[in-house]
């Protein structure tokens, strides 16, 4: 059965785990309250992937996260020079 929502949240991750590349399906990933300061490593669930949630984490950098622009897709981060 394919993985379409990841909930990741309350982890103390300090990076978006590796391993992605995996969940080919992956439409919603939860990343809430952890310790991530820079996104990068989702290009490989680009295609799927059509909401991030990272609330509550101080993100400083992204990379990779432009396909997540259209109205109907989402982008949620606590820091707000993260969009």
């Amino acid at each position: 059965r394919p993985c379409r929502v990841l909930d990741l949240s309350f982890n103390l991750l300090k990076s978006v785990p590796d391993g992605l590349e995996h969940l080919k399906s992956l439409r919603t990933a939860y990343f809430v309250q952890n310790r991530i300061s820079k996104i990068s490593g989702l290009e490989a669930v680009s295609t799927s992937l059509r909401s991030l949630e990272l609330g509550g984490n101080k993100i400083r950098v992204r990379y990779g996260l432009t396909y997540l622009c259209s109205p109907a897709e989402s982008f949620h981060a606590s820091d707000p020079s993260a969009h």
